[in-house]
């Protein structure tokens, strides 16, 4: 396993318990970096990293992602209802 693939493999179960722990959360790619995985800074290599990971968790049924009227692409857990509290949207903030 090639360095690169060790890290995605890492950011592929560090994200897999975190949407296991917060069914309801939704995020950009950089709230999915600093809040979900708690990175400060991240290079485009590990933004890429990230975004395996998230593609991987896609690929498997496990998130799903929806672009928001200002372009941004959300990131949420597929058990997730796709309708939000209010304004049919996924909310940004971990379940409690």
């Amino acid at each position: 396993m090639t360095g690169a693939t060790a890290s995605a493999q890492r950011l592929y179960q560090q994200l897999l318990a975190y949407i296991g722990e917060y069914p309801r959360a939704a995020d950009s790619l950089e709230g999915v970096m600093r809040f979900w995985l708690g990175l400060q800074y991240a290079d485009a290599k590990l933004q890429q990293a990230v975004l395996q990971a998230l593609l991987r968790l896609m690929s498997e049924g496990l998130l799903s992602q929806k672009t928001s009227s200002d372009g941004t692409v959300l990131y949420f857990a597929c058990g997730q209802q796709q309708a939000g509290p209010e304004q049919g949207e996924p909310t940004d903030e971990p379940a409690p």
